[in-house]
């Protein structure tokens, strides 16, 4: 299964470091939001959801993180 990070909360160009999370059910497939995690939102509140109506409680955590950089020439 090819997970694609698609539907990114939106970030402005020069944030230095932007981090995001997902949770994909292991037994489904169903899966979360991406979320950032860098401004400390619940991450977790999705998979709780998730194993209260279908009993499911093993996940995958898929990280995704951006860097900017500025390239100097000399």
């Amino acid at each position: 299964m090819e997970i694609l990070p698609t539907g990114l909360p939106d970030t402005g160009p020069d944030e230095p470091v932007v981090t995001f999370a997902m949770l994909t059910c292991r037994a489904c497939g169903e899966h979360g939001p991406w979320v950032r995690t860098d401004e400390h939102e619940d991450v977790h509140a999705w998979d709780v959801e998730h194993q209260a109506a279908t009993g499911h409680s093993h996940f995958y955590l898929w990280t995704l993180g951006r860097n900017t950089a500025r390239i100097f020439r000399v």
